[in-house]
């Protein structure tokens, strides 16, 4: 896979799966694609919305000047998902639509896993 592999969870992510793990009725449709940002401008812009970054997104809305803030987040999009859900499965979801594809260099100790 390249290093241009689509967002997981995308349709064209699903496509290019080696396999299935999710149903795409478990895909949410509740993130706003990044077309209808284009013309938009921002405050404050925060990556990812771990504890951390929801936490400073949250504070810095709530502050007296009322800045506008984007959080961004790159995951979530079939997080209910039972396959995601459920530990035991985590294998499953690799080389799935969900999984980002990254590779390391083939390991020779492992068989030469990547």
């Amino acid at each position: 896979m390249s290093n241009k592999s689509p967002h997981p969870g995308t349709a064209a992510a699903r496509a290019m799966a080696e396999h299935r793990v999710v149903e795409d009725s478990h895909f949410e449709r509740r993130f706003t694609a990044s077309a209808a940002l284009k013309d938009q401008t921002f405050d404050f812009v925060v990556v990812g919305s771990g504890s951390a970054g929801s936490a400073c997104a949250g504070r810095l809305a709530a502050s007296p000047s009322r800045p506008s803030v984007l959080l961004l987040e790159a995951g979530g999009e079939a997080q209910n998902a039972p396959a995601i859900r459920a530990h035991h499965h985590m294998v499953r979801l690799w080389r799935s639509e969900v999984d980002w594809h990254y590779r390391t260099t083939p390991q020779p100790q492992l068989t030469n896993a990547d």
